[in-house]
């Protein structure tokens, strides 16, 4: 990949601070993947109570 190519790619890139107000939910991947599992279990039981009552 070309460095030009790289730099349209990264142009076209939200920046974190826009993602961050456009989403419902953020899970950040800042530690191992057992953290990252248990985080994402979390938000999945959330979700599942406020559908399921």
């Amino acid at each position: 990949m070309s460095e030009s190519e790289v730099r349209k790619i990264i142009a076209v890139q939200s920046e974190n601070s826009s993602r961050y107000w456009m989403a419902d939910e953020i899970i950040l991947n800042n530690g191992n993947k057992d953290e990252l599992t248990h985080k994402i279990g979390r938000l999945n039981q959330y979700y599942q109570s406020c559908f399921n009552g």
